[in-house]
């Protein structure tokens, strides 16, 4: 079974799927493995492992700590390209959809997909939406054009009939 059969599969059972999102740059490696263990005692679904910068070097490493200490999907939320590795499960294969700039769009992709292809890392498609009113590093690099209307999103839009989401 997939990465993402088993996301789809806990969307079915529950609705919805929880995920932990690990930024390499601000969680201590001595305190990893008990907070890993610690949620996936909680019930968490999975953990993402990203951000927007990744300056440690430890970011190999640190997949590795966290498939050692749970069984539970570890998907990779890229920054950048330079943000693959064969030790977790899958990568999210990200498309900013609301920006401006070619490299969120395309440019990106078509760098990291040779390497993904050749690691046989799992890519899981995923559109992104960025709409903000304050000004933040994201919203920095995406660009994104002001929504005139923007679309209110509950919880509950999740279940709706054609939601593809987890």
């Amino acid at each position: 079974m997939t990465t993402f059969d088993r996301l789809l599969s806990v969307r079915e059972r529950r609705g919805a799927g929880f995920l932990i999102l690990i930024d390499p740059d601000k969680i201590q490696n001595e305190t990893l493995p008990s907070f890993i263990r610690e949620a996936t005692e909680a019930g968490v679904d999975g953990f993402l492992v990203g951000g927007s910068l990744v300056m440690t070097s430890e970011f190999e490493k640190q997949i590795a700590v966290i498939k050692h200490n749970t069984t539970l999907p570890v998907v990779i939320f890229p920054g950048s390209p330079f943000q693959v590795s064969s030790a977790a499960d899958a990568i999210l294969f990200l498309v900013l959809i609301s920006g401006r700039n070619p490299e969120h769009l395309i440019g990106n992709q078509v760098l990291a997909a040779p390497v993904i292809k050749k690691m046989g890392l799992e890519a899981i498609s995923t559109g992104s939406l960025v709409w903000s009113a304050s000004w933040s590093r994201i919203v920095a690099a995406a660009g994104p054009r002001p929504a005139a209307n923007p679309i209110r999103c509950s919880p509950a839009s999740a279940n709706s009939p054609g939601a593809n989401g987890i």
